[in-house]
């Protein structure tokens, strides 16, 4: 063999050997790093898991703080009430329904919906589309019949008109200690999940009963943790609205523990490395699952690499740091959606209470304002009685003169026993005047008592001794038969007072044109109720008129401002009670005062 050929088969040799003595280092050292690497792209992957399982229960949980408190915040409007107490109003339905649809609009809510006591659905936000829900009945709803018995409640599952999942949130509608009805504000359960499809994590959110309610993955949902007995399906697909045939089990080898990764298999097939935490929710529990397939590959071709190309470290460091970039990218993209999250439900909360601030200062802007309109009402009452009650003073100043002037003459003569009857007389005659005088200045105050035990039949007859000289002046004798017995009503005497000479004065208006005018008043009193009832055989009322309106008025103008009902329908409401009209049978109309009866007098 020649020097040459000695020589080329040498650097063969010392190629090749190194080649394979790298290849075997090579090789060593990815079957050394191997588990370290699986390792730790298993842990990379689970704090990756961690966070977006952090994300998510916050969502799922600050969603329902955002919720829980808006039923209670819209059963406080006044309104609402009043379509209660009087569904059958046309005019407080339309206002009702596009109040509702401008609320849902406002929180975010798919649906809100007001119902009564009987579980119907009487005013909702979608009341403008084909498929509206007034009148649907909603009594068998858990969350409903909670909300009835005063306390806030909650609901999810399916909605069995629409089909689709629902996240509920219900309240009631209180007046005192009572439940008039209930407010249910609704939000998509889909809308919940959005943002989820484009995570490399499947997501499944799990209710109390074990029942896979959201998820990334749509054929999760309605999968169960565990087999339920046919018992428990029937009940959740009466309750809930689930199939059936849709709870069927997960198939996970195992359940996912609440304190720390746990590695599972779900339908025997894919194996993921599972996070779980408690919610909010009583028993529910969000669940994240990083599949462990992809993490296996991915160490498989990083160790491939560095066994192939374990002198090319610079490639392989390359590689590394680019992935370490990666993670830091998805950690600070993940901060930055908590700490927007963050600041969005803050903006939130903040506007809430600004709208709650300005809430109470145009309530308490609104009371001032009715102080105002009944001291105007009363004021009003006064111009209209005023010449009667000229009259009624001058009567008896004329007579005390009459008398006085006798008095003399009768001591002039000596005749003492008939100038003390005339004395006597004129003593009476300045009774009647300071009695007058004193109904006048208490009509005449501001309203300033508060609620009380009042005598129902002394404020009837004070509010007689006020409107009894314009009702002589027009030839109408108000009839009235006191109670045999004083009864007591939860009311303020002079407000009271107020009320029924507005109810009286009306009356007298009504009968002005009729030959026999004829005006009446009765006190009645029931169990746990006071009614005071006026009563005309006037016009009546026209079916399609609320006569406590504010600003109508049936008065030729400046006659009347058109006020006196509508102060009086609010004072009445501020005691707790309600006023009534209605026409009688044999012709004019029934203004009926129903009132709380006092607890000393039941």
């Amino acid at each position: 063999m020649t020097h040459l050929g000695v020589a080329g088969t040498a650097r063969k040799r010392g190629i090749w050997i190194p080649s394979a003595f790298g290849l075997s280092i090579a090789t060593l050292v990815g079957l050394a790093v191997w588990p370290t690497v699986v390792d730790r792209l298993v842990d990379a992957e689970r704090q990756a898991t961690a966070a977006t399982l952090r994300l998510v229960a916050q969502s799922i949980e600050r969603t329902v703080e955002r919720f829980d408190p808006i039923p209670s915040l819209i059963a406080d409007r006044p309104v609402l009430l009043r379509l209660l107490r009087d569904p059958e109003n046309t005019g407080l339905g339309p206002f009702v329904n596009e109040t509702l649809s401008q609320i849902a609009r406002a929180v975010g809510a798919s649906d809100v919906y007001l119902l009564d006591m009987d579980g119907q659905v009487v005013a909702a936000s979608d009341y403008r589309g084909a498929t509206s829900s007034i009148g649907r009945d909603l009594a068998s709803r858990p969350d409903i019949r909670a909300a009835a018995r005063g306390g806030a409640a909650r609901f999810h599952g399916i909605d069995v008109e629409t089909g689709r999942r629902v996240l509920a949130f219900a309240g009631p509608v209180t007046e005192g200690i009572d439940v008039l009805g209930v407010v249910v504000v609704r939000n998509s359960a889909s809308a919940l999940e959005t943002g989820w499809a484009g995570l490399s994590q499947s997501i499944a959110i799990v209710d109390g009963d074990g029942v896979v309610f959201l998820s990334s993955q749509p054929d999760w949902v309605y999968r169960t943790l565990r087999p339920l007995t046919s018992n428990d399906k029937i009940r959740l697909a009466v309750g809930r609205g689930y199939s059936s045939e849709r709870l069927q089990p997960l198939g996970l080898s195992q359940t996912p523990s609440l304190t720390g990764p746990t590695r599972v298999t779900i339908d025997d097939d894919a194996t993921y490395t599972a996070e779980s935490r408690p919610l909010g929710l009583a028993g529910w529990q969000a669940i994240v699952l990083s599949p462990l397939l992809p993490v296996q590959r991915q160490a498989a071709l990083m160790v491939g690499v560095g066994v192939l190309a374990i002198w090319a470290l610079v490639l392989g460091a390359t590689i590394f740091l680019q992935r370490r970039a990666r993670l830091a990218e998805r950690v600070a993209y993940e901060a930055a959606l908590r700490e927007n999250l963050e600041r969005r439900v803050l903006e939130r909360t903040e506007a809430l209470g600004r709208e709650v601030d300005e809430r109470r200062a145009t309530e308490e802007k609104l009371r001032r304002t009715q102080a105002e309109l009944v001291h105007a009402g009363k004021l009003a009452a006064l111009g209209h009685m005023s010449a009667a009650l000229s009259h009624e003073i001058n009567q008896p100043l004329g007579a005390v003169k009459s008398y006085a002037e006798n008095a003399a003459q009768y001591l002039d003569r000596g005749r003492a026993e008939e100038a003390r009857e005339n004395v006597k007389l004129i003593s009476q005659m300045a009774d009647r005047m300071a009695r007058i005088s004193g109904y006048l200045r208490d009509f005449a105050r501001r309203p300033g008592d508060a609620l009380g035990a009042v005598p129902v039949g002394d404020v009837a007859e004070r509010a007689l001794v006020l409107i009894g000289p314009r009702a002589g002046r027009t030839g109408v004798a108000i009839l009235f038969d006191p109670p045999g017995t004083e009864i007591r009503a939860v009311a303020g005497a002079l407000r009271l007072e107020q009320v029924i000479v507005n109810l009286l004065s009306n009356a007298l208006d009504a009968v002005a044109s009729k030959e026999m005018p004829e005006v009446s008043m009765e006190v009645a009193a029931s169990k746990g109720l006071i009614e005071v009832r006026v009563l005309d055989n006037g016009p009546g009322l026209a079916p399609d008129i609320d006569p406590f309106e504010p600003f109508f008025t049936t008065k030729p103008a400046g006659e009347g401002m058109g006020i006196g009902l509508s102060i009086s329908y609010n004072i009445v409401e501020d005691f707790g009670g309600r006023i009534e009209a209605s026409n009688r049978p044999g012709g004019g109309a029934i203004f009926t005062v129903v009132l709380k009866r006092a607890e000393e007098d039941t």
